[in-house]
């Protein structure tokens, strides 16, 4: 169960990350 939570928290720092970087760069263009 601690891994399943783990593997959640990663992949939502993964979407937090992406979504970061796309409004980085829609705010510099």
């Amino acid at each position: 169960m601690e891994y399943t939570a783990l593997r959640q928290l990663s992949a939502v720092k993964d979407w937090l990350g992406e979504t970061k970087t796309e409004r980085d760069a829609a705010g510099a263009s």
